[in-house]
């Protein structure tokens, strides 16, 4: 299933990467006519019957506009989509979900921090239709489909920039990029790539990081080092309602996340095991 994914994110990105680079002139110039030309460019495709252009004449109403259409390119949604995906009439190398541009928004971001291979726009115009429909539409996995949805993310991105330059996986990245640095900072040799939205550490990588912790927990000693980590990282989450360590890691699903829910975890008997308690 990896795979299966991994390709079809190599096949949005790579088509996400042809968009930008043939409006790469227009991005660049930011035409005083834009407002026209959005208007221009909708009157061309025409995706929603009732479009009635010339009743258009704020920013707010011709964004709307480019979401409607963005949406109408999705499947729909009604129970067909969900009937033949269960069917297995669609696969998952059929069709795309809208999680995927957060996916690739954070490759962006990466690859800007790390690699510096790629601009901000890139991660800005990646983000745009994460945060219009979180994950909830899916598209066919299709060049004409996503090269057009991609089309109409630059037109958003362009008429309010703002709105799509900052957004709630920069803090996370940021976190994970300043890690790379410091291990840059102490280790001759540092080498990752970027998959998807994640970086994967090589194995001589790897193994420095554990010579450098197996270090220093020689220095401290075993026994020291366990009861740091149980007073500083595993007690302040114990809840003695349930007698038991409220230990989780934090997801997020769209653009506005969710309720962080905890999976508690008994952890007394590695306690009594450890301390002699």
């Amino acid at each position: 299933m990896f795979a299966d994914k991994m390709k079809a994110f190599d096949n949005v990105k790579q088509i996400f990467i042809e968009v930008m680079e043939k409006n790469i002139a227009f991005l660049q110039s930011s035409p005083v006519d834009l407002f026209d030309v959005v208007k221009e460019y909708i009157n061309t495709i025409r995706k929603i019957d009732t479009i009635e252009i010339e009743k258009v004449k704020t920013v707010l109403q011709l964004q709307n506009l480019l979401e409607d259409i963005g949406k109408a390119l999705a499947y729909s949604t009604d129970n067909v989509f969900v009937t033949n995906v269960r069917n297995k009439i669609l696969t998952e190398d059929d069709y795309i979900c809208t999680s995927m541009f957060s996916t690739l928004t954070k490759h962006f971001i990466y690859a800007e921090r790390l690699k510096h291979s790629v601009g901000t726009t890139y991660k800005n115009i990646a983000y745009v239709w994460f945060y219009h429909l979180g994950a909830t539409y899916c598209y066919l996995n299709d060049k004409t489909v996503l090269s057009e949805l991609i089309q109409i993310a630059i037109y958003l991105y362009l008429l309010r920039p703002s709105v799509y330059e900052i957004n709630h996986f920069e803090e996370e990245i940021h976190k994970t990029c300043a890690a790379i640095n410091r291990l840059k900072d102490s280790c001759d040799y540092v080498a990752f790539t970027i998959e998807q939205d994640f970086l994967v550490l090589d194995e001589k990588t790897l193994f420095f990081i554990q010579a450098e912790m197996e270090k220093d927990i020689r220095i401290i000693g075993g026994k020291k080092f366990l009861e740091i980590l149980l007073s500083d990282k595993i007690k302040p989450y114990y809840d003695k309602r349930l007698g038991r360590y409220r230990i989780h890691r934090y997801k997020n699903i769209t653009s506005k996340g969710f309720d962080k829910t905890p999976v508690p975890a008994q952890t007394g008997g590695l306690k009594r095991k450890f301390f002699g308690k």
